[in-house]
């Protein structure tokens, strides 16, 4: 049942009232007389009430005095307003006050009971608006840590405006007042490329962050992979000490766990969440750069080292301290080509050379070149120019005469 509250100054109008009201109908039931103002609000302050009728002349605390004061302690109770003034002034008080319904004294049966009956009709709609209110804020938080993945994706692309980040840092409690930390770390060299990084191979890396994440940082941080497989992590407690304390912590532990080290790791501290995305393109354009010096790091040990027999790409990947998988996907995306494609270049390129210059036997030249058998040699040379080495060097010969 709902709870009824009424505040009248003259007991006989208080009588007069509960006659009328058909609580068994309407499914009210009466919470409280008070003769004042005061009365009326220790009651409704102390206790809950649905549901108020008020007249407008009371000592102590007026009517409409006291709304205001119900509106603070108890604003899910609804008002209606019972006086003896017909005063345009009262009325349109109490409608800026959120009041129903405005009764004018004597009162009528039929009027009080279809206010009542508005009132819990009111009540109703609240209470289920409420109720939705409530299932989706529980949604919200079982889903929560997939929005702030979500939302932070959308902070380093950039596509939301200020307006749009304020108002969903806020629904998603992300709105930080102190200073941010934006923690940027790459475990292998980001490329342009969409296919940078094996997802399968990150899928294991993803879970230990998200596991490690509230330990080791804030329980609120944020952490995503980008399109590279960088590790981006968004956490409000931007102290520069304690953050360098809990990073050492969480590269230990991803380390000990995926014994993967990451090879850059960067903390910007920003006050404005629509700063993430600037610092992130920065931090971006350094790693590409560093990137491309890098696959001509590796291109110039080739030009070095072709000669070599026993060259291939998981020798070089273990010189430089890397996946033979991940220097392969790095070495194509930067020069072009692939490592096997660019070490048959310049070994072909160096026979070639030799086979303008020198009356080498195809055998030594094949040695040279890095071949340990010729015919190997052979069918490389002619993949890469259409002719066997013999053929091109009697072509150069009959070319020359």
């Amino acid at each position: 049942m709902y709870q009824l509250i009424i505040a009248d100054d003259e007991p006989k109008v208080r009588r007069r009232m509960i006659s009328m009201i058909d609580w068994q109908t309407l499914g009210v039931a009466l919470a409280f007389q008070a003769e004042n103002g005061q009365q009326a609000f220790d009651a409704i302050r102390n206790q809950k009430i649905d549901i108020a009728l008020i007249d407008i002349n009371m000592p102590f605390v007026s009517g409409i005095e006291l709304i205001e004061k119900i509106q603070v302690v108890s604003p899910e109770t609804i008002c209606i307003i019972v006086t003896g003034f017909d005063e345009f002034d009262y009325a349109q008080r109490s409608l800026q006050l959120g009041v129903i319904d405005y009764l004018l004294k004597p009162l009528q049966k039929d009027s009080i009971n279809n206010a009542i009956e508005k009132a819990i009709q009111l009540k109703k709609k609240n209470e289920h608006l409420s109720q939705e209110v409530q299932q989706a804020r529980e949604i919200l938080k079982k889903s929560i840590g997939t929005l702030r993945q979500i939302f932070l994706h959308e902070l380093i692309k950039g596509i939301l405006s200020e307006e749009e980040i304020n108002s969903q840092a806020n629904l998603l409690e992300m709105k930080m007042k102190d200073e941010i930390a934006l923690i940027l770390m790459s475990f292998e060299l980001a490329s342009p490329s969409l296919l940078s990084f094996d997802e399968n191979n990150f899928e294991m890396l993803n879970i230990l962050v998200q596991d490690k994440l509230t330990s080791n940082l804030d329980k609120d941080s944020t952490a995503i992979f980008d399109r590279y497989g960088n590790l981006i992590i968004l956490t409000a407690n931007g102290d520069s000490p304690v953050i360098e304390e809990r990073l050492i912590r969480l590269r230990a532990d991803l380390f000990s766990a995926s014994h993967r080290e990451p090879i850059a790791l960067d903390c910007f501290h920003i006050s404005d969440l629509s700063k993430v995305c600037n610092h992130y393109n920065t931090w971006i354009d350094s790693i590409k750069s560093h990137s491309s010096q890098f696959t001509r790091q590796v291109a110039q040990y080739i030009n070095k080292n072709f000669k070599d027999t026993s060259l291939n790409l998981t020798r070089v990947a273990d010189e430089f301290h890397m996946s033979a998988n991940h220097l392969g996907r790095l070495f194509r995306q930067n020069m072009g080509m692939t490592f096997t494609e660019y070490l048959i270049h310049q070994r072909i390129c160096h026979a070639v050379s030799l086979l303008e210059r020198t009356d080498l036997k195809i055998s030594d030249i094949a040695q040279s070149a890095g071949y340990s058998s010729q015919h190997y040699f052979c069918n490389a040379f002619k993949g890469v120019l259409g002719l066997s080495p013999s053929e091109f060097r009697n072509r150069e010969e009959k070319n020359d005469d």
